[in-house]
């Protein structure tokens, strides 16, 4: 395991980056030494990177790690639940967008501690709350994603809450989002509805408050000068949320209770723009 220190001190979590294009069932265009060595410089060392995949039957975080094995990076690790580059000193865990429907309501999930090779499923909302917390995933309503459905169907959402450890209030790449509404609606419907309240989790019955965290939510890492200059600078990193570091020998339990009491002054929020327009425009065409 990684060493643990006596005192850990705060690190910065960008919450959601893409890393690279995939084509449907197409290869990962992402470059692990690149992306490595980005994130290190942007999130200085002992940052964290949640490389997320984007359906039940894409796997970009166990392909992007497989890259690194394979280019003889060295890595400490939870059973593939997190990679620790000891290299680079930066850690990269697994997590997943999901896409469900809860009581009607259609919202986007953020999911974290899932089994290296296994995904949730998004065929009944909630199956995929049960199968979750068979998983004893850490779990993240993507507000910016889905605001307008959290907005108009909130009643019905809050018996539901209590899966939750965190909300996204702010991601970099829904800057442009709902003409520049959605962080700002993100950021009041956890202001108003969430904010130091308690929710009961249906499934362990636990008590606990709900934390917001701003994600860059960035889909590229430029390798070179010239596509830098191009993608208008490298978005990993861009936004994030300062925690303290987890304890690798407890990494993900130290992890969801940093989320949970992360506030908005832990916050660090960069819009994306110019990446933004051309991952919209890629995603329409099949790239994610």
């Amino acid at each position: 395991m990684v060493e643990a220190s006596v005192e850990r001190g705060m690190i910065k979590f960008d919450g959601k980056h893409w890393i690279g294009k995939r084509v449907v069932k197409g290869p990962l265009k992402a470059d692990y030494t690149n992306v490595a060595r980005q994130a290190q410089k942007n999130l200085g060392y002992g940052g964290i990177v949640a490389v997320p995949n984007a359906r039940p039957d894409e796997y970009r975080f166990e392909e992007f790690m497989t890259k690194g094995e394979e280019s003889g990076i060295r890595y400490e690790n939870d059973e593939k639940k997190f990679f620790y580059d000891l290299t680079n000193k930066i850690y990269f865990i697994k997590a997943q967008e999901v896409k469900i429907k809860i009581d009607g309501a259609p919202v986007v999930v953020l999911a974290y501690n899932l089994p290296f090779g296994i995904n949730l499923n998004e065929k009944n909302g909630n199956k995929t709350l049960e199968e979750a917390t068979k998983y004893n995933c850490i779990l993240g309503l993507n507000i910016p994603s889905c605001f307008d459905e959290v907005d108009n169907h909130w009643l019905s959402l809050l018996p539901s809450m209590g899966n939750f450890d965190f909300v996204v209030g702010y991601a970099g790449g829904a800057a442009l989002k709902g003409f520049g509404s959605a962080n700002f609606m993100a950021h009041k419907i956890y202001d108003e509805d969430i904010k130091n309240k308690e929710f009961d989790n249906p499934y362990t019955k636990e008590k606990h408050k709900i934390g917001i965290i701003a994600v860059s939510g960035g889909h590229r890492t430029p390798n070179g000068l010239l596509e830098t200059m191009l993608n208008r600078g490298q978005t990993i990193g861009s936004s994030y949320t300062k925690i303290q570091e987890p304890n690798p020998n407890n990494f993900m339990n130290d992890l969801r209770q940093s989320l949970r009491n992360s506030t908005e002054e832990n916050m660090h929020c960069g819009p994306i723009i110019i990446e933004a327009v051309k991952s919209w425009s890629s995603i329409k065409f099949g790239e994610r």
